[in-house]
């Protein structure tokens, strides 16, 4: 018994690390893509680093904490049942009403 509860722990194991690889990977992408735009951006309106920096800065403190992080905005309510809004779909789960949202939304 000991030994299926040994494999099925590693089964879960192997399934964890193979899905932090992939967050890796996507994070790396997700940097390199960043580095190129604001490389673009720094070109061609003539920006500093500097400029990059305190905009960074601006963003993060605009929930009053600097540490790295974007607050998330409360949660909505639906414009036609006033029943709350999950973040990550398009429409009411409730009424089905479409959510209109910033492409930059969290």
């Amino acid at each position: 018994m000991f030994n299926s509860l040994n494999t099925g722990a590693g089964q879960i194991a192997r399934s964890a690390k193979a899905e932090n690889d992939i967050q890796q990977q996507e994070i790396e992408r997700l940097l390199m893509i960043t580095e190129a735009l604001w490389e673009f951006i720094k070109e061609g309106m003539n920006l500093t680093d500097e400029q990059l920096m305190d905009k960074i800065n601006e963003i993060d403190l605009r929930d009053g904490d600097q540490d790295g992080k974007v607050a998330k905005k409360p949660i909505e309510n639906c414009t036609q049942c006033d029943r709350p809004l999950l973040r990550n779909k398009p429409f009411c789960l409730y009424c089905g009403a479409t959510v209109d949202r910033s492409a930059f939304e969290r």
